[in-house]
């Protein structure tokens, strides 16, 4: 048991380390957390639901501003038009999504390596 966590926990820091350097990446894991499972992945819903209550708990752990900067982001909104919306700079912006990122990660890799690992290795 010890040897397959260990396993399973290096496999989620790796991946986590990759979405990290790849924004496309952090995409298509957010817009999976997005979407119902359905079809094929369609008996994974518990577990579905549950990552994604993990998620939302790391987002809901950020700053209300970081909170804020995040969600819009992930909306599809322009670092640019964020900055206008909250009267920030894009620096700002950016500095917020880098450092929300870095959290999330840090959040699941310490609390739910585990689950996030059985998550993607299933879909």
């Amino acid at each position: 048991d010890a040897f397959l966590y260990r396993v399973a926990h290096n496999k989620a820091i790796n991946f986590l380390r990759s979405i990290k350097r790849d924004t496309v990446l952090q995409q298509q894991v957010w817009d999976l957390m997005q979407e119902p499972p359905s079809g094929e992945h369609a008996d994974n819903s518990l577990l579905f639901k549950s990552t994604e209550a993990i998620i939302s708990e790391a987002v809901s752990n950020l700053t209300p501003q970081r909170q804020k900067v995040f969600i819009l982001h992930h909306q599809d909104i322009t670092n640019e038009e964020i900055a206008e919306r909250l009267q920030l700079s894009r620096n700002t912006v950016r500095n917020h999504l880098a450092a929300s990122v870095d959290f999330i990660r840090k959040f699941l890799s310490t609390n739910y390596d585990l689950v996030l690992f059985l998550f993607l290795l299933i879909n």
